[in-house]
């Protein structure tokens, strides 16, 4: 989970919702996750006396306790509502309520915690950020492209291509979706997920740009079970 806040008047605005959810049943060591970029959000400040939250939300807020209600463009008769309070200034518990997948085993709880802390985020602008596969392998030659949303917390389309010297080529491509994908971190990183082929990591750098490895583990061309880099920059917005 992340947001930003921003003073207004007496309370705050809220902007750049972006949430994690699990996207499946708990299996295995690394349990999948999907991230969507809320761009209408609601921020309810804690009160001393219990408060209706609006916005199509038919809920009542505790007393000391904030809100925040995240309508998806795709699903807006869904909006999401997180429940939470500061325990100071700048750290605090907050819950969702989360899927009821039918699991038979590695399912999750009804409703998700989440540790909230205030951090200062790597700069990482919205847009297409565009660039080439570099070696190794020797002589390898490929483009890059990848589109971030959400003020920096959402990355929504990675497409990578390359082409061999003994001139086979391959590629994958995860997305394009409008708000939903992976998680940038504060710390600009996107930690490993898995490829239609294999894996790939990244992270955003100060100046707008993406740095990144792919593994690929399954088109049998001359990057098999290698790890290969790539480089991006933004280039619109």
């Amino acid at each position: 989970m992340s947001f930003e806040l921003v003073p207004q008047g007496r309370s705050a605005h809220l902007r750049y919702l972006a949430q994690s959810l699990p996207s499946g049943c708990r299996i295995g060591a690394a349990p999948s996750f999907y991230t969507t970029y809320f761009a209408k959000s609601y921020y309810y400040p804690p009160t001393r006396y219990p408060e209706p939250i609006l916005h199509g939300v038919f809920e009542v807020k505790p007393a000391g306790a904030f809100a925040i209600v995240g309508v998806s463009s795709k699903y807006p008769q869904f909006p999401l509502v997180v429940i939470g309070r500061f325990a100071t200034s700048r750290t605090g518990p907050a819950e969702v309520p989360a899927y009821p997948f039918k699991c038979a085993k590695g399912g999750w709880p009804r409703t998700l915690h989440f540790s909230l802390h205030a951090a200062l985020r790597t700069s990482v602008g919205d847009g297409t950020y565009t660039g080439p596969v570099v070696p190794p392998p020797t002589g390898i030659t490929g483009t890059v492209r990848a589109t971030v949303v959400g003020g920096g917390r959402v990355l929504t389309d990675l497409a990578i291509s390359w082409y061999c010297p003994d001139s086979t080529n391959a590629g994958f491509e995860l997305g394009p979706t409008p708000a939903t994908g992976e998680f940038i971190g504060s710390d600009g990183a996107v930690d490993g997920h898995w490829t239609p082929i294999g894996s790939w990591s990244g992270r955003f750098e100060p100046g707008d740009k993406l740095v990144g490895t792919f593994t690929n583990l399954g088109s049998g061309d001359c990057t098999q079970r290698q790890s290969t880099s790539f480089t991006a920059a933004l280039t619109s917005g």
